[in-house]
């Protein structure tokens, strides 16, 4: 009789030998299960050499697609402990207490220990250097001591907003701890899916040349999204101001543009509001006779930053460095920048687009008001818009 050559699939033999025309059915040997039994052609699985009934207890590994038997472990594969599913072992991890565990499992339910690097349960403490685990995102009530990063008067810090699918988050949030390092930190915002990248204060020199900017297409890459739901908010240090004279000059700049500011930033929204009642009552605000608004444009509640708040969420590099690129330059010009008649021309947006290319230290900003900014700007235009811009829009978040 003829045996099958052992070469076919793993755990099975060979296929069928053929019949030859002219001679008689050939008998083959199904070596499943053992002691090996002869069949006939009738009763044979042609793909295998296996007779039907036996091939009925065989299945084939969801790991690496070989075949074995129903009451027995792949031979090639592992199991996860966790899941109980088939994986090959180049396909999976070991943790700190040697469990076997399949990649997709590692990343919903497993993190690596900032000291020793090996895989632990998220929560646990480290399995081989007893090292506490990090808390990759904290309370939105979170507020560490800040670092401050470059050199004064004026700091700026971001609020970026990121949606992501739930099962991402964890892994997203891994990816933008190791990339913030010292520079940020993560927190938790009930009006986004994601979270919330925050950073430490930075002069704008060192936000442009030092902040780790590639982290952003790379967070981009791994799942995180942005949508008319998600923000970018850019804390700028009461430091940074000449005192109150130029925080009204900078705060009527804002507020006297509604329309080009939201073309810039991308964005209208209810938490982010142009109001008459705002932008009539800006010199009771900065003497602190009248108090501002939480959802404004410009936030003054804060008791060491005004908050800008206008911005849509990004994860382009250049788009976020032009957000705090006009956030520093308008500080800028407003500093240099007295009003003298005619009173209103230092607020008029084409006049500070002008001057923000003849400056030529905003790169970023200047493409972005260039494409932005229309040929004529109108004033009276932007007077109106303020009132437009006063009802409530609905289904907006931050």
């Amino acid at each position: 009789m003829l045996r099958p050559r052992p070469d076919a699939i793993p755990g099975l033999g060979a296929r069928a030998p053929r019949a030859v025309k002219g001679q008689q059915a050939m008998t083959t040997v199904c070596t499943i299960p053992q002691p090996e039994h002869p069949i006939g052609p009738d009763a044979l699985d042609r793909r295998r050499c296996v007779c039907r009934h036996c091939r009925q207890q065989l299945e084939t590994c969801t790991g690496c697609r070989t075949v074995h038997h129903l009451d027995q472990p792949c031979l090639v594969c592992t199991t996860c402990q966790r899941c109980g599913e088939a994986h090959r072992p180049d396909a999976g991890i070991i943790t700190a207490r040697g469990s076997r565990i399949c990649s997709g499992c590692a990343v919903r339910f497993y993190q690596r220990c900032t000291d020793c690097e090996s895989w632990n349960r998220i929560g646990d403490r480290c399995g081989h250097c007893d090292t506490p685990p990090p808390q990759l995102i904290h309370p939105y009530s979170y507020t560490p001591t800040p670092v401050f990063h470059g050199d004064g008067p004026l700091y700026l810090g971001v609020e970026l907003e990121i949606d992501a699918a739930p099962e991402r988050v964890r892994e997203l949030a891994r990816i933008a701890t190791t990339g913030l390092g010292t520079q940020g930190y993560l927190k938790y915002d009930a009006t986004v899916s994601g979270f919330e990248i925050v950073t430490h204060p930075m002069s704008h020199a060192y936000a442009t040349r030092q902040f780790p900017w590639s982290l952003l297409p790379e967070l981009a890459a791994a799942g995180a999204q942005t949508s008319p739901n998600t923000g970018m908010h850019v804390h700028l240090s009461r430091a940074g101001f000449d005192g109150d004279p130029h925080l009204y000059r900078w705060m009527k700049l804002i507020y006297r543009n509604p329309r080009p500011v939201q073309r810039l930033a991308r964005r209208q929204s209810d938490y982010a509001r142009f109001s008459t009642d705002e932008r009539a009552g800006v010199a009771d605000i900065v003497k602190g006779t009248a108090r501002g608004y939480g959802h404004a444009a410009v936030n003054t509640l804060h008791a060491d930053t005004i908050e800008l708040r206008v911005f849509a969420a990004s994860l382009d590099p250049a788009t976020v460095r032009a957000a705090l690129g006009f956030a520093a330059a308008t500080v800028d010009y407003t500093r240099h920048h007295q009003p003298a008649p005619p009173r209103d021309r230092i607020w008029e947006w084409q006049h500070f687009a002008r001057w923000v290319t003849r400056h030529g230290g905003y790169p970023e900003l200047a493409a972005h008001l260039a494409y932005h900014t229309p040929p004529h700007t109108s004033q009276h235009t932007d007077q109106r818009a303020v009132r437009q811009l006063s009802a409530p829009r609905q289904g907006r978040r931050a």
